[in-house]
């Protein structure tokens, strides 16, 4: 990257100081020209595309619009200058460029020091300059993008046209648990697993359509005879039902959790079936078999979020083995090799992707326990037997049936909002979380119009009622999410010690409100919000891209009357979209979100009587809303002259910490009464308190250990799960792990200016175990290299060096930490020493490297 005018002298040879160029650049700090060349920068592309041939006579705005007219053309979207323009199609549109929103890029380099540039180097390297470059101006204290390709494309050639690879795609993309995730049936409809004998074209067209021009007559008869032999199975053979109570017996014991089948139960009934519906022919050989039956258990044991990467099961099976897809008596040349590959991964994709996930729905309920991210398998008449005695119970408590509606499918021809009712299942006995899951429409045409309302409506409000509550002043601390609680309580345990140079004696209230989202009222919903639009006369939402050019992240974000800042490092690139809504306008959405969503559940719509139902697109938001309201409302939490009090709230978690004894016994005492005019019930039975007989010296908030004698805040191992990384490159999977670390650090709980030494470096050892242990399940079966091992051992170190803040000013805590993560790492690998000996083997040199540098220290 460098400056305008380091890019005359050095890649266009142009000196400013010439005869040609000396009146133009002696006036240059009259004109603009000056800072143009000394504030803006450029980013050359690693390679250059067509450019337009524009004449040299033409017009500095023309040209520009021109250049605009030729990234539109050849479909260069990417382009930041082509935002908020479009081709015209119509008659009504005299000019081929229509502009849609205002592109702020395009004005500024229609202006008259952009102009002078354009003079200057002249109308082609103009040209090439705007189309080829990446350049980028001051914005505040940052940097927006003015031209090129989005920053994320790594300065490449904008592509010019991107083929649809919707079909390729699909044989490649993830394998994902979502794909057999709550899906509630009343009974085991296992008839439905694979179609009917007689539609067998629409079955093999299911599995091969994209690879049917692939295939010669002989080949198709092999195909028909072992797919005809699967249909004949399912439909006569496979005895679905006996197979389940024999490996999965129905649970005598109805107790909630205990009712689940375990994952292991769930892998042998899997593998008998499949073993049993699909011919021995079609796996090509039993080291196939017992592969693609390795990947069955895995697939199992993915958490709520995990994917397996169908590359790297296609890579582990041998393609020689698999001769009904092989031309008999023919060379396996490359030609053979290729079209034998996308037939063996359109079987395998329709294997994990179709076949898998419907046996697995057909007969279990899967679904994870709230807040936990492990998968949990009812048989469905176990969970039915369970949750839907809750449901109607909570039915008739909160609902009241929706007699207008008579369209429950439809998103276009109904004015309500309809959700799916999801009941996920809570760790204490006996308790089951709603969760309205919106319908997005019942055909591809109301998609697209629930996601053009989610992204031109939803989200923008969801961006103001933001602002609104980032704009309140309160009397405590906001807290959007559990990796800002530990830098709030350090602050405190700061302001304390620096007021008394001592931690005095702290008492604290730990409680939650009992079905919050159940129990808050509309008409204080409507209340705050109203009360807070009273200062304001509507709100400008306009998207904009930042990139971080310090990770390389990008977000896409919508930024409320220009109130974002750009933090060091980031670069702002401007979207060209903006909307303006009035507070009208979003007091008539909040209004339809909140009395017009429903709840849709055996063929029947229901309306909430009050309240608000989790999971639609601004109830977090909302509750938010309100609760900070509460904490303003009565006066008990706010703060005062004869104590120190830190007021902590994370959506319906509350947490007191205070150093006045009388103040938390008086807010024990309210908090059991409840907050009436918020018609809000604390969950009395989960109250924690040092006011209570029971008095905890460490009590857990937002799955953070407190310690309330030095108010040092630790995680425990229960709350890091091991993740299942599903990939086959080794360097998507340590960076992988790399985030997965640097996310498990941010909680805070290595800052030294909390922790103590010996806490960090136990929190340490615990993280990293974590990694380390999802590092042996990622990496098994797979050759690190040294040097892929060196820079991930590095960024490991330099992360956990950089948590530790600015309590950390000596080398030898630095070497301690290493030698930390290097012993972690060894502890866990050396399980299974063969498997990981080339990183036991590296993981020993430095170990001895550092134990010498402690030595010496």
């Amino acid at each position: 990257m460098k400056n305008l005018k380091s890019y005359l002298k050095e890649d266009l040879k142009i000196d400013l100081s010439t005869c040609q160029f000396q009146e133009l650049y002696s006036c240059s700090h009259l004109n603009g020209l000056s800072e143009l060349l000394s504030t803006h920068f450029v980013i050359l592309n690693e390679s250059s595309g067509l450019i337009p041939l524009i004449p040299g006579t033409d017009c500095h705005k023309s040209v520009v619009d021109q250049c605009v007219l030729f990234l539109l053309t050849r479909k260069m979207y990417s382009n930041v200058l082509t935002h908020g323009y479009k081709l015209g199609g119509t008659t009504s549109i005299n000019s081929a460029l229509h502009c849609v929103s205002v592109n702020s890029n395009v004005a500024a380099l229609k202006s008259k020091p952009w102009q002078l540039f354009h003079e200057i180097i002249g109308t082609q390297n103009f040209v090439n300059f705007i189309i080829n470059c990446t350049v980028l101006g001051p914005d505040g204290d940052g940097y927006s993008q003015i031209s090129g390709d989005r920053l994320t494309n790594s300065h490449h050639t904008p592509v010019s046209s991107r083929q649809s690879k919707a079909n390729h795609n699909d044989l490649i993309s993830p394998v994902r648990a979502r794909s057999f995730l709550y899906k509630n049936y009343s009974r085991f409809n296992y008839s439905e697993i694979l179609p009917p004998a007689n539609e067998y074209v629409a079955f093999r067209m299911s599995i091969f359509n994209p690879c049917l021009r692939r295939m010669n007559r002989k080949m198709l008869s092999r195909i028909e005879y072992f797919l005809r032999k699967m249909l004949f199975n399912h439909h006569r053979k496979v005895k679905y039902v006996e197979i389940l109570n024999g490996i999965c017996p129905k649970s005598l014991d109805m107790g909630h959790l205990d009712a689940q089948t375990s994952t292991k139960q769930v892998i042998r009934f899997l593998i008998v079936i499949l073993q049993k519906l699909i011919p021995p022919e079609l796996f090509g050989s039993k080291r196939n078999k017992a592969v693609i039956f390795k990947y069955v258990s895995s697939m199992l044991m993915l958490p709520v979020k995990g994917s397996l990467d169908i590359a790297e099961i296609g890579n582990s099976l041998r393609l020689k083995d698999f001769s009904w897809l092989i031309q008999p008596n023919t060379q396996f040349v490359k030609h053979q090799y290729e079209r034998t590959t996308f037939l063996m991964q359109s079987f395998i994709s329709w294997l994990f992707k179709s076949l898998i996930p419907n046996i697995i729905s057909t007969f279990f309920y899967c679904t994870e326990i709230s807040s936990y991210v492990s998968i949990s398998y009812f048989r469905h008449d176990v969970w039915n037997g369970m949750s839907l005695p809750y449901l109607n119970a909570y039915l008739e408590r909160h609902m009241i049936e929706n007699n207008v509606c008579r369209n429950h499918y439809s998103y276009l021809h109904s004015r309500f909002n309809h959700n799916k009712a999801r009941i996920v299942p809570k760790k204490a006995d006996g308790e089951f979380r709603i969760i309205a899951v919106p319908n997005k429409g019942a055909d591809e045409e109301e998609y697209f119009a629930f996601r053009d309302n989610l992204r031109s409506v939803i989200y923008p409000i969801q961006c103001i009622l933001d602002h609104l509550r980032n704009s309140r002043k309160n009397h405590f601390e906001k807290i959007y999410s559990a990796n800002q609680i530990v830098s709030h309580i350090k602050k405190f345990k700061c302001h304390l010690l620096s007021k008394r140079e001592y931690l005095p004696k702290l008492h604290y209230l730990k409680f939650d409100i009992d079905s919050c989202y159940d129990s808050i009222p509309r008409e204080r919903v409507f209340r705050v919000v109203k009360e807070l639009l009273k200062k304001e006369q509507g709100f400008f939402v306009r998207s904009q891209s930042i990139y971080n050019s310090k990770t390389g992240a990008f977000s896409i974000q919508n930024v409320v009357n220009g109130s974002r800042q750009l933090r060091d490092g980031e670069v702002y690139i401007d979207n060209v979209r903006t909307s303006f809504i009035s507070n009208k306008d979003l007091l008539n959405v909040l209004e339809d979100e909140v009395n017009n969503s429903v709840l849709y559940f055996n063929g029947k719509c229901y309306l909430r009587k009050d309240g608000l139902f989790q999971g639609t697109s601004l109830s977090a938001l909302l509750v938010d809303l309100v609760y900070d309201d509460l904490l303003e409302h009565y006066s008990i939490f706010h703060p005062r002259e004869e104590d120190d009090t830190l007021v902590l709230r994370l959506a319906d978690d509350f947490l007191v910490i205070s150093t006045n004894e009388a103040r938390i016994t008086n807010l024990k005492e309210a908090a059991l009464q409840g907050f009436n005019e918020f018609n809000a019930k604390v969950n009395t039975n989960k109250i924690i308190s040092s006011a209570c007989k029971d008095e905890r010296k460490e009590f857990s908030f937002c799955a953070l250990q407190i310690s309330i004698d030095d108010l040092e805040v630790t995680k425990s191992p229960e709350s890091l799960n091991i993740p299942e990384i599903g990939m086959s490159s080794a360097a998507k999977i340590l960076k992988r792990l790399l985030g997965l670390f640097e996310m498990r650090l941010s909680y805070g709980v290595t800052d030294l200016e909390i922790n103590s030494k010996t806490t960090v470096l136990r929190q340490i050892r615990l993280i990293v175990t974590n990694i380390a242990e999802a590092y042996a399940l990622a990496c098994k079966g797979k050759r690190i290299s040294t040097d892929h091992l060196s820079r991930f051992f590095h960024h490991l170190n330099l992360s956990a060096i950089r948590s530790c803040s600015g309590g950390l000013r000596n080398d030898m805590f630095s070497a301690q930490l290493r030698l930390v993560i290097a012993e972690c790492f060894l502890t866990v690998l050396s399980r299974n020493h063969a498997r990981f000996n080339h990183a036991i083997d590296y993981l020993k040199s430095d170990s001895r490297m550092l134990s010498a540098d402690l030595f010496l220290y």
